[in-house]
């Protein structure tokens, strides 16, 4: 993940409430799981006239003229300010690695839906909530096609002679700015490991759902540390996967040294 740096930019207003995922990249195009290649496809539906199909060159489809990423001065955008709720539908980090492979980093609305929310920051873009009130001048702002900065150091957003201040969890923030994942195993693995639930020591696994048939995996072996694998730690990562409904039975475990396809047949169950 790539530093986050202080960005100057023209904001994109994205004049819509409730803005879902699916409209964020629509679902046909779900299926990869690399994080790049998904920019031409952002806000497909109302970027083109005609229905988008993975793997096809946009480069020739016709756009619509009337939506604002067709706009010669916002392609370039790397800000985009939203209304109310953006982010909300599935769960699946495609939507912000949309954002970021056409370029935007920076996402500003007065609310997010929680997990994509969380994804943002995982992918290092930032998530800026502000009051409603700052949205619409913002918004207004933003007809003038002037640069608006962004701070994240000092947490303000200057526009012309205003500033506004947001605030952001500082480790969340620690993360964006050094390009670290937001999971720090060197820390939160050992707590868990040696806590007084288990006397004995245990492994500790950190899972992220990329999407129905695949989870990403970390692994914190107890007495070692940080290991590249661990295959009971697969099998039982995608099992609980499976019992909260979040993933299929049948799904691939990606770890540090390479994935895995686990297949829950059946479970044996033996007493201590």
């Amino acid at each position: 993940m790539e530093k986050f740096i202080n960005y100057s930019s023209v904001v994109i207003p994205i004049d819509r409430s409730n803005v879902d995922t699916d409209a964020i990249i629509p679902k046909q195009f779900l299926k990869s799981v690399e994080k790049s290649g998904f920019g031409d496809n952002l806000f497909d539906e109302w970027r083109y006239l005609d229905h988008g199909e993975p793997g096809e060159d946009s480069a020739g489809r016709p756009e619509n003229p009337g939506f604002i990423l067709n706009q010669e001065q916002y392609r370039p955008a790397e800000i985009l300010l939203a209304r109310e709720n953006f982010g909300c539908g599935s769960s699946r980090e495609h939507a912000p690695w949309a954002l970021l492979d056409f370029g935007i980093t920076c996402v500003i609305s007065s609310s997010f839906a929680d997990i994509f929310y969380s994804n943002c920051f995982k992918n290092g873009i930032l998530p800026i909530i502000l009051e409603e009130e700052k949205i619409k001048e913002l918004s207004e702002y933003s007809n003038r096609q002037e640069e608006i900065l962004v701070d994240l150091k000092d947490e303000k957003i200057t526009y012309g002679n205003n500033e506004v201040s947001f605030k952001i969890d500082p480790f969340k923030k620690k993360c964006l700015m050094e390009g670290i994942e937001n999971i720090d195993l060197n820390a939160i693995g050992p707590m868990v490991e040696k806590h007084h639930f288990f006397p004995n020591k245990t492994n500790v696994e950190f899972i992220e759902v990329v999407n129905a048939n695949t989870i990403k995996m970390k692994v914190w072996e107890r007495g070692v540390g940080i290991t590249l694998a661990c295959g009971s730690g697969a099998c039982a990562a995608v099992y609980a996967g499976w019992k909260k409904k979040l993933i299929e039975k049948n799904s691939e475990v990606q770890l540090e040294k390479g994935s895995l396809n686990i297949n829950i047949v059946c479970l044996l169950y033996t007493s201590p």
